[in-house]
């Protein structure tokens, strides 16, 4: 076969070549222990250490509110995740947005936007949205990571921000040749049809399915959504695809994660890393 042929060809097939990528979505419930004591510190090694044996391209952690906590992952971290979101300033009686998006690869463009219309305890956090545009081996890809308002009750509230989101963020950066992935805790149950349903038409994005666990809330096993909050049985946390991608990225598989200690790692007894379970999707870029 001729040389230049033969060079042509391959280049031709690599920049046509699909490449697999791992994220994972986790809300850590770092919350200072002036209101929950949780054993944040040593929790926050072993959230450290897992994420280190499940190994994802991109992680998008919610509720990282203690800076000291953010130190103990960020140095267990960084060699392997040197491309990091900025974290939102804290605000007046206000913690910060608690996004925090980690990357192997280098970031492109950022934003942020915070939620006009928030109720309850969400009041004292800078609720919103991060925006990042990543650059993979010359493939581009846009992370939103975002933790929306709590409680079932709150259900008006949270989609006036899955609006805000739409139209304030997704939309003014969506690219017909970057795929666009909506992830975080978005509080809405994935067994509450109705609810589930309208989240997806409101951010347009497509169905998913889970593998794994059956919910990322389980707050009749989980020792830490036991006793912190609601006895319920949910899935309240996604990685979404915006349904205008469909030909250029596909969610292979989203599983939901368990991890957990064998023995009590703390003086509180505690055995779950978190009060939601982790998720981790793979991937393919077309």
């Amino acid at each position: 076969m001729n040389k230049i042929v033969f060079i042509f060809l391959f280049l031709s097939f690599q920049s046509s070549f699909s490449q697999e990528i791992k994220i994972m979505a986790w809300n850590i419930f770092m919350v200072p222990p002036m209101i929950f004591k949780s054993c944040q510190t040593e929790r926050a090694y072993l959230i450290a250490e897992y994420i280190k044996v499940q190994n994802p391209d991109i992680l998008v952690l919610e509720e990282t509110f203690m800076k000291s906590t953010r130190n103990i992952i960020n140095d267990s971290l960084k060699m392997i995740y040197p491309f990091q979101s900025s974290i939102t300033k804290p605000g007046f009686f206000k913690s910060n947005s608690g996004v925090w998006i980690l990357s192997k690869y280098p970031i492109e463009r950022q934003a942020f936007i915070t939620y006009k219309n928030k109720t309850s305890s969400d009041v004292f956090a800078q609720k919103g949205a991060t925006f990042l545009q990543l650059d993979i081996l010359n493939k581009k890809i846009q992370i939103i990571g975002t933790h929306t308002q709590s409680l079932n009750k709150n259900v008006f509230v949270r989609f006036k921000q899955f609006k805000q989101l739409k139209t304030k963020l997704l939309d003014v950066y969506i690219d017909d040749t970057i795929p666009q992935f909506i992830i975080g805790d978005l509080n809405s149950n994935y067994y509450d049809s109705v609810e589930y349903n309208a989240m997806i038409q409101t951010l347009e994005t497509l169905p998913v399915s889970f593998n794994g666990e059956k919910f990322s809330w389980n707050g009749l096993e989980n020792d830490l959504a036991n006793k912190f909050s609601e006895h319920s049985l949910e899935t309240l946390d996604y990685i979404l695809l915006r349904k205008q991608h469909e030909n250029i990225a596909e969610i292979i598989s989203t599983e939901i994660l368990k991890p957990t200690k064998d023995t009590c790692f703390c003086k509180y007894k505690f055995q779950n890393l978190s009060d939601h379970h982790p998720i981790i999707s793979t991937i393919k870029l077309k």
